[in-house]
């Protein structure tokens, strides 16, 4: 076999093998350092990767197979750093002609670094790395197209006809860099998002009503943890749960999915409040109060529904019980054998039962709001005693047990009562007196 052929078929070969190696890799860094790894394996071939600044101007070495030892020979005869070291584009026409005019160039290492050295101190360094006369071919790697930097291999042996060989070694490497940057972007774009959703949970977990986002199937894409603590489920046993199927009464299964599929379809338009149950995992029924509104895509197509909703059971619970027990007072207040009348802390009557309204001859609508004062009840002498009676349970806090008072109904004609007072405290302060009255006339008589 011809020796120049059987270069040109190591090269190839080789060549090939470093782009498998590099093949899927998403990361420059890592790219740049596993053609770096397999040239310095070689020792036929060697190679450098040199990066261009951002402005342009210089280029920078990131990666080089060139054996330590002999680097460090040439580094001392330049009285540089190859690292730190930037190739100044205005001193060095051969890259400018790569990465600025995107040529493949096939020249020796003792003109490369005639350009930036003085002539003596560039033949001193390329004699003490032993690459006197060493061949190199130098290509441009791309970015999306953008020319980024060099890729510079040499070897003792290079010809024209290996060109294109290094070339496609340079697209292999450029073709790797696009997708390591399109990851790149792409992980980026996706660990903003995710940092953006887990932001907006911390938000909806730290609200204090349950915040739920259904598909148009009515499956769960979205629960907060009210929710999760209402419905007694971890997150995992909720997501991608039918609603309807999973988390309402089986008996509004059907009426509920039809009015939510009108919904989705825009064939009725959404309730935006409304008040549901919910089933527990313990199998129990809470009460919500549902704020709803449509999500919708780009185009304004429905993609689901956002739900919040509020735990009302317990208030519910609340009114229903205060009302009972209004309705318990009420009983008890109308058919209580004495008189009640229940007055605020500045002697407006409140409230008065039946047995006063008899008693004194007055009508409900007569007295409701009104001081007791503006009626002619009491007699002259005894105003003195019934102020006293008020003041003390109202400002000292001291209710009568028991006072006897001649008092007038409606029409004038004398009564005889006897009183007692109650205070009535709200949040530890006194709103009101209760002001219960029994009719003695008769027995005062005798």
């Amino acid at each position: 076999m011809d020796k120049r052929f059987k270069d040109l078929v190591d090269i190839i070969q080789f060549t090939e093998a470093v782009s498998i190696k590099i093949h899927g890799l998403l990361d420059e860094a890592e790219t740049f350092r596993v053609v770096n790894k397999e040239f310095s394996k070689s020792k036929r071939y060697t190679a450098s990767i040199l990066i261009l600044s951002d402005d342009k101007s210089r280029l920078k070495i990131v990666e080089t197979a060139v054996p330590s030892i002999k680097l460090k020979k040439g580094e001392d005869v330049g009285g540089i750093n190859f690292k730190k070291y930037y190739i100044d584009l205005d001193k060095s026409s051969i890259y400018r002609k790569v990465v600025l005019e995107g040529e493949i160039v096939q020249v020796s290492v003792d003109e490369i670094i005639g350009e930036l050295f003085p002539k003596p101190v560039a033949k001193l360094i390329t004699k003490a790395m032993g690459y006197q006369n060493r061949p190199a071919i130098l290509a441009p790697i791309r970015k999306h197209g953008e020319i980024i930097g060099a890729l510079a291999m040499s070897s003792t042996e290079l010809s024209e006809c290996f060109n294109p060989t290094v070339r496609n070694l340079a697209q292999h490497i450029s073709a790797t860099l696009d997708l390591a940057d399109e990851y790149t972007k792409r992980k980026r774009a996706e660990n903003a998002l995710r940092a953006e959703r887990d932001r907006m949970q911390k938000y909806l977990d730290v609200t204090g009503v349950m915040i739920v986002a259904l598909n148009t199937t009515g499956e769960v894409t979205l629960i907060n943890r009210k929710g999760c603590e209402t419905l007694g489920h971890t997150e995992s046993e909720i997501l991608e749960k039918n609603w309807f199927d999973s988390f309402l009464p089986r008996q509004l299964h059907r009426q509920l999915k039809k009015i939510f599929f009108d919904v989705m379809s825009e064939k009725s338009p959404i309730h935006e409040y409304y008040i549901s149950c919910v089933v527990t995992k313990n199998m129990r029924e809470r009460k919500i109060a549902w704020h709803n509104t449509l999500l919708r895509d780009d185009t304004g197509a429905v993609e689901g529904m956002l739900c919040s909703g509020e735990d009302i059971t317990e208030r519910i619970n609340a009114e229903r019980a205060l009302l009972e027990s209004e309705e318990k007072f009420r009983t008890i207040f109308e058919c209580a054998n004495d008189g009640i009348v229940y007055l605020d802390r500045f002697g407006r009557i409140i409230e008065v039962n039946e047995k006063v309204r008899g008693l004194f001859g007055f009508e409900r609508g007569e007295v409701i709001g009104k001081n007791f004062f503006e009626f002619n009840l009491f007699k002259p002498k005894n105003l003195p005693g019934i102020v006293k009676l008020f003041n003390d349970a109202v400002r000292e806090g001291k209710p009568r047990q028991l006072t006897v008072l001649d008092v007038l109904d409606k029409k004038g004609r004398a009564i005889t009562i006897e009183a007692s007072t109650k205070l009535v405290k709200r949040k530890g302060k006194t709103s009101g007196v209760l002001v219960v009255i029994r009719d003695i006339s008769g027995r005062h008589g005798d």
